[in-house]
């Protein structure tokens, strides 16, 4: 007994749903392909940009290449960075060198490394990968982040460059974005711009300056005492006669009276009268009776 014509076993509904997939994609041109499908793996990048024909997951990719393709520490323009499974990235990595900036800095092409709006497979051009290890063997790398907008904290150990037979001839495709992690300017010292004199200013710089006028000596004058104080001694000075004012009346000079004429002795008072030639001892006048008391 045949089956209706609306029932379809597992196996036949599978191939019709593969067949649909294919051919929508192959509507599709490439370029916008890569740019819509977010399970983008890093490999068919990597192959498609570099042009090196290895195949299977990125941690092989290294093994692979041993005889098939030259291998080795020094970046070049379209060459392949092969990196080893670490942490929570067991598969590994691969991607395409775009630039060569100096020794530690290059520039990759790679797909499905950020995190972008929540999902991963987007492609990534033109990003900043730099060399962290120590002997500058590209053994340890640091990749920029495009959620941060910066190089990645973590610091990422590769296998090295896998060199495809004939370099690329344009790398990344033409009108792909540029992230690059811009170094900062160093500081430079302040320019201090002149003012333009005024033209006062300016005559009196033109004009001569005239001499220098003579200045002769003149001593300080003293500065004045306040009153009721005693002015300073200048002892270079010769010295002077003081004089203290004294605020009493001056005293008056006695005055000399004048010689009392002699006067006769009171009554009853005689002269002594002593013999010839011997001189009288008693008073003689009033004078010499008051000088005798």
């Amino acid at each position: 007994m045949s089956q209706p014509a609306h029932q379809f076993t597992r196996p036949r509904i599978g191939r019709i749903l593969i067949a649909s997939a294919a051919l929508a994609t192959a509507t599709l041109p490439t370029a916008q392909a890569l740019a819509l499908n977010e399970g983008l793996q890093c490999v068919p990048y990597a192959r498609q940009l570099s042009g090196v024909q290895i195949f299977g997951d990125a941690h092989t990719w290294w093994g692979q290449a041993q005889g098939k393709y030259g291998t080795g520490r020094v970046p070049k323009f379209g060459a392949v960075l092969a990196f080893k499974p670490h942490g929570r990235m067991q598969l590994g990595h691969v991607g395409a060198v775009s630039k060569i900036i100096d020794n530690r800095t290059i520039l990759m092409s790679h797909a499905n490394w950020s995190t972008i709006n929540g999902t991963r497979g987007h492609i990534e051009n033109n990003v900043q990968v730099v060399d962290v290890s120590e002997r500058n063997d590209w053994s340890r790398v640091r990749v920029w982040y495009t959620p941060i907008g910066a190089l990645g904290t973590t610091e990422w150990p590769t296998h090295g460059f896998i060199y495809p037979d004939k370099a690329p001839k344009a790398m990344p495709p033409a009108g792909s974005p540029v992230q690059y992690a811009s170094k900062p300017a160093a500081k430079s010292a302040p320019v201090v711009t002149a003012k333009a004199p005024e033209p006062k200013k300016l005559a009196q710089q033109v004009a001569p300056k005239p001499a220098p006028a003579k200045v002769s000596y003149a001593p300080p004058k003293p500065a004045p005492q306040p009153q009721g104080q005693r002015p300073l001694r200048d002892y270079n000075a010769a010295p002077q006669p003081t004089y203290q004012a004294s605020s009493q009346a001056p005293r008056a000079q006695p005055t000399q009276q004048a010689p009392r004429a002699n006067q006769p002795l009171p009554k009853g008072y005689t002269p002594s009268v002593a013999a010839p030639g011997v001189q009288a001892k008693g008073p003689q006048s009033m004078d010499d009776l008051l000088a005798g008391i």
